[in-house]
């Protein structure tokens, strides 16, 4: 059976990843359209909040849509691919560890 969080991860690291490139990339291009857009500078680790807002407010009209659900999670799998999410000086993050980017280092 396949879980919501294996659909998003088959995603992050197959269809969309091949459709849209490098996501590390894609926030940063992202943030710079979302900056002129706003007025104001967007930091890349924020766009997978930003699009998580927005799946929010979609399954506020339709809390039953599976596809929400696993953006929502595919979202939270993307900022972990982003260098600056990890690199923020919390002792509880991978920096200098050994871990993957994206899991948090040994307690």
């Amino acid at each position: 059976m396949t879980t919501l969080l294996d659909e998003a991860k088959s995603l992050i690291y197959g269809d969309r990843a091949k459709q849209y490139g490098p996501y590390e990339i894609e926030a940063q291009r992202l943030a710079v359209a979302f900056s002129l857009v706003l007025g104001f500078p967007v930091k890349p680790e924020k766009i997978p909040l930003l699009m998580v807002a927005l799946k929010m407010v979609r399954l506020s009209n339709d809390p039953t849509n599976s596809d929400s659900w696993v953006d929502i999670a595919g979202y939270a799998g993307c900022a972990g691919k982003l260098p600056s999410i990890w690199n923020q000086g919390d002792e509880n993050t991978n920096s200098g560890s050994g871990a993957e980017p994206g899991e948090r280092a040994p307690a």
